[in-house]
């Protein structure tokens, strides 16, 4: 912009100028009182106009954004968050919008790069750090996630969101006394909350002081979606089981699962027929012996903890975590990231899963996945994953990895459908809302895990959840052995014992 010679007075807007200038800015907030109201289509149209004949105006286009996350339509909102940090690129609330948006894409190293920067011009602001946390938790770092949250809530004692993302990672990390007070504090300070309610409701009745069936059966009053219903129905099924009546608790997971059920009964039957395809194939796989040790990865190795939801997989994790130099990697992604990055590098469009790779691509899927297994080790000479997907992908994760091994969790058959009857689910899982289902799908998982034992010799072993709640001791040794781990006389930790909760429900 030409400056005007020295000595010469800028000259102030018109009066006319001036005017139109304050319409904008009243117009602007107009839209955002709209947002904060919920009145979202209101509040996009005004930012629409706005945008349309200022195409750089910042909080327009900040605004929008705001909107289309509101609305759950992240990947429209990015574009807006975009343009709007480009002429602004040190707005820290522009750039933790934009953060949020990148990580509810699955856009997870963008989000950590924007909210780090973020973090970097405004190290003060709660909601930065509350984002984080939440970038932490969705790559299962929890103590990362832990204190991110725990940062936020040094700054702001009444943030009920990074409350309640604080009692959800501290479950996590079997930390339930602290995690039953962050969530308490969460619902008392913040807006209803479904998610804390549901994770207080799970929680060992003698670490809750509130009162969830009483705050949960105010809400059924309130009118809501019908997704919020149902998880209305979840919560105080939840509360009545944690009050230990059995009975009406089951009756009300029920009447949850039946509408469930009716979304999920087709999804469930394509599922089940490729299962049993799967399993056919399996047995007719070649066996993979053990490579000897001087062709195993001289890396970090990762140790696969394969086992149907609810089957005692955390368990098993947090006891052989007790061991020095484990880490727990949780539900890890990180196979799914090195398959992303090996069709990124090949200039091929995106396929998620392992089994989708050519060939010619396992070397390089090898080498971006013990980047990855590096970075998240910390060090350490094993870590742990989870994830109960593996199981589709676990034999050629053996070939292709000759570092891996496999721990396979079983459970008493009626415990594991119990509980997985009982768990209210976000996505995916199609088995889960009927008895009959659930124990299908449990008996495919178990001949899944005991072909597999088959195929790889030397580099499955399973182990029972009661055992192991039995005979902790015994069962970490045997474990130490079989990862190649000198045994440990570390504390055994907390498990809990859930042994035998399906006599809880005569009806099932």
């Amino acid at each position: 912009m030409k400056r005007p010679p020295v000595g010469q007075v800028t000259p102030s807007p018109s009066r006319t100028r001036a005017s139109s200038l304050l319409e904008l800015r009243s117009k602007l907030l107009e839209a955002e009182r709209l947002r904060q109201a919920g009145k979202l289509e209101s509040a996009q149209n005004i930012c629409t106009k706005l945008v349309a004949h200022y195409p750089d105006y910042v909080g327009a286009l900040h605004t929008l954004g705001l909107i289309f996350s509101d609305s759950g339509l992240y990947q429209e909102a990015i574009p807006f968050l975009n343009r709007a940090a480009m002429h602004d690129p040190d707005n820290w609330s522009i750039l933790t919008a934009l953060g949020g948006a990148y990580l509810s894409v699955g856009a997870t190293e963008m989000a950590q790069l924007t909210l780090e920067r973020a973090k970097n011009i405004n190290p003060s602001e709660a909601a930065v750090h509350a984002s984080l946390g939440e970038l932490h938790r969705e790559q299962q770092e929890f103590d990362l996630a832990a204190a991110a949250f725990e940062r936020a809530c040094e700054l702001d004692s009444g943030f009920a969101a990074a409350l309640t993302g604080l009692g959800l990672a501290l479950i996590h990390l079997a930390r339930l006394p602290e995690a039953a007070k962050a969530l308490e504090k969460s619902i008392l300070t913040g807006p209803p909350n479904l998610n804390a309610l549901y994770a207080l409701a799970n929680l060992p009745g003698h670490l809750v002081e509130m009162d969830v069936l009483s705050t949960v059966t105010a809400q059924l009053h309130q009118s809501g979606t019908s997704r919020q219903n149902v998880k209305t129905a979840y919560v105080r099924a939840a509360a009545l089981n944690q009050r230990n009546r059995y009975s009406e608790a089951w009756e009300e997971y029920t009447a949850a699962n039946k509408i469930e059920l009716r979304e999920m009964e087709t999804a469930w039957k394509r599922q089940h027929e490729s299962d049993l395809q799967l399993l056919e194939r399996l047995k007719l796989s070649p066996i993979i012996p053990s490579p000897s040790s001087n062709l195993r990865d001289k890396n970090s190795s990762p140790v696969f903890i394969l086992g149907p939801s609810r089957s005692g997989k955390t368990t098993a994790e947090l006891l052989i975590s007790s061991i020095p130099g484990v880490k727990r990697g949780f539900e890890s992604s990180i196979v799914e990231k090195a398959v992303r990055l090996c069709f990124q590098d090949a200039a091929l469009p995106l396929y998620p899963q392992l089994m989708d790779i050519p060939p010619g691509m396992e070397a390089a899927f090898r080498v971006h996945f013990f980047k990855l297994l590096i970075t998240a080790s910390t060090s350490s000479r094993v870590i742990t994953i989870t994830h109960p997907a593996r199981i589709y992908d676990a034999l050629r994760l053996a070939a292709v990895l000759p570092s891996a091994k496999f721990i396979m969790v079983k459970r008493n058959v009626d415990d594991v459908t119990a509980r997985i009857f009982m768990k209210m689910y976000s996505k995916g899982h199609p088995y889960a809302y009927s008895v009959q289902s659930i124990r299908d799908y449990v008996h495919w998982y178990y001949g899944m895990m005991d072909g597999l034992t088959d195929k790889l010799p030397g580099r499955a072993r399973t182990i029972i959840y009661e055992e192991m709640i039995a005979a902790p001791d015994r069962i970490r040794a045997d474990l130490s052995e079989f990862c190649g781990i000198q045994a440990t006389n570390t504390p055994i930790p907390e498990l809990g014992n859930d042994c035998g909760c399906a006599a809880l429900y005569p009806q099932q």
